[in-house]
């Protein structure tokens, strides 16, 4: 398995690298359109750096979105948790109080 991890890995690295190697043509990047005017800031990089950018930035804000869309979840695993804790709690507290009075718990399947 780890050997397969590393095959895709190292075929996925070769498409990256043949992928930035064919798009290092240079583009301009500007905040505001040239028909507005505006010349705020206008850089020019490879192409390459702004594909890999965008796929970053988007990584980012899906991983961020999933983070918020289980919160719920993650909420309702720590009451469930919390919950489990005190009824474990209570279990033990209701042998001990049955053990205290000479009942007899070991019939009683576990």
């Amino acid at each position: 398995m780890r050997t397969l991890k590393l095959v895709i890995v190292s075929i996925l690295a070769i498409v990256l690298m043949i992928a930035v190697a064919a798009n290092m043509a240079p583009v301009s990047l500007r905040i505001m359109p040239e028909a507005f005017g505006i010349d705020l800031l206008q850089v020019t990089v490879p192409l390459s750096v702004v594909i890999i950018l965008a796929a970053l930035t988007g990584l980012v804000a899906g991983i961020l979105l999933e983070f918020a869309r289980e919160a719920k979840h993650r909420v309702n695993l720590a009451r469930k948790r919390r919950e489990i804790g005190e009824l474990r709690e209570q279990n033990t507290r209701l042998v001990a109080m049955l053990e205290k009075h000479g009942d007899d718990l070991s019939l009683l399947p576990r």
